[in-house]
């Protein structure tokens, strides 16, 4: 299954076409703020080394949070406008799996758990973990770094073995566990070539829609109305 996947949803920005196993071209920039700007000039780039365009895919992937507001729905209403032009099926997955894909090998071979964690700023953290395999242990959450670590530490107890940290949340969180396990030294953003990968060799799509995963109410409030008594 040829595969186009787009990442827009936190600090870099990525495209990538997978087909089953093989990762046919990849673009990723490290890219905090600008998202809209460079995503079409990636999938242009990536089209190019694939020899394919959009139009010729069989599905299509996006990550849907958690995320910068902006970022995911840059990514998502690109994903779906070009699923909808294609007339193929779209596939979502958090950043916090699209991440985990990126040590797949790593933790088959060393076992033990893996947590996701992204800095969410006001001493928030997003973060999530996972068995050695990647099958999800809890649900992607947002919480206080303290309350974060308390959990984390709490399912480590529960499944036992040793524990792998990846993401910007990481150094944030394991001071608060003892110093417990080691950082993954892999990518600490998502990667579009993961998730093409991951995508394409999917049989089953219903576990996985493309709906944004928004875990924190945005900053934006919308003015309160007034009323002019007439």
């Amino acid at each position: 299954m040829k595969t186009l996947a787009l990442d827009t949803a936190l600090a870099a920005c990525s495209v990538a076409i997978a087909d089953g196993d093989r990762l046919l071209a990849r673009a990723w920039i490290d890219l905090p703020r600008g998202h809209a700007e460079r995503l079409f000039d990636l999938i242009t780039t990536v089209e190019s080394k694939a020899g394919l365009t959009a139009k010729e895919v069989d599905r299509m992937a996006v990550t849907v949070g958690p995320g910068t507001f902006t970022g995911l729905r840059v990514g998502l209403s690109a994903a779906k406008g070009l699923a909808l032009a294609a007339g193929c099926p779209l596939i979502g997955l958090s950043t916090l799996h699209t991440v985990a894909l990126g040590v797949r090998e790593e933790m088959a071979a060393k076992g033990g758990l893996l947590t996701i964690a992204f800095d969410a700023r006001r001493d928030e953290v997003y973060h999530q973990t996972f068995d050695h395999h990647l099958a999800p242990l809890t649900e992607p959450v947002i919480a206080r770094r303290a309350e974060a670590a308390r959990d984390i530490l709490a399912i480590v107890e529960e499944k036992g073995g040793s524990l792998t940290w990846l993401g910007t949340g990481a150094p944030l969180l394991k001071p608060l566990t003892g110093d417990l396990g080691g950082i993954s030294q892999s990518a600490h953003q998502p990667d579009a070539g993961c998730l093409a990968l991951f995508a394409s060799q999917l049989t089953d799509l219903t576990p996985y829609p493309a709906d944004p995963l928004y875990l924190r109410a945005p900053d934006a409030k919308l003015p309160k109305t007034r009323l002019f008594k007439t």
